[in-house]
């Protein structure tokens, strides 16, 4: 979908939600990771308070997040940040699968406190391309490792 595709999709619907039912699922289990294979459900634009980690195995798609708009496909990593706007649209592939990662943003600067006693600085990392969101082309090696660490997660 292209960038003028999706503001006319998004325009004619300038509302959006607070997803609410993440924000009270955080607060109980401040780290959940969810394999998808089923289209996408979210028809509004939403923001939650937590960070989400957007992985693409398979399928295409954009998302956008604030004023911005990424290609997803498989290998994209999309972050967004606590608060931030944001909808994924799925191109025409039938299939779509991806990895959605959510992390409470206090249990996050918990983590950080700790960290900061290493060279990890976790902030600089989600900050690192754009203060609302950050877009990332993994590589295969990196996309089977972070696949792996997803998949663990997830049955955790």
């Amino acid at each position: 979908m292209s960038e003028k595709q999706v503001e006319q999709t998004v325009q004619p619907t300038v509302s959006y939600a607070i997803d609410n039912v993440t924000n009270h699922f955080l607060a109980d289990y401040p780290v959940h990771c969810e394999f998808r294979t089923i289209p996408l459900e979210q028809r509004m634009l939403h923001s939650h308070n937590g960070y989400e980690i957007y992985l693409v195995l398979q399928g295409t798609g954009s998302y956008l997040v604030g004023d911005r708009v990424y290609p997803l496909h498989a290998g994209s990593l999309t972050i967004i940040h606590p608060n931030v706007i944001h909808r994924p649209f799925h191109g025409h592939s039938k299939e779509f699968h991806r990895y959605v990662l959510s992390i409470n943003e206090s249990y996050l600067e918990q983590l950080n406190a700790i960290c900061q006693l290493s060279d990890l600085s976790i902030p600089r990392l989600l900050t690192e391309r754009h203060p609302d969101s950050s877009h990332y082309f993994l590589s295969t090696q990196q996309l089977d490792r972070v696949q792996t660490i997803l998949a663990e997660l997830t049955q955790s």
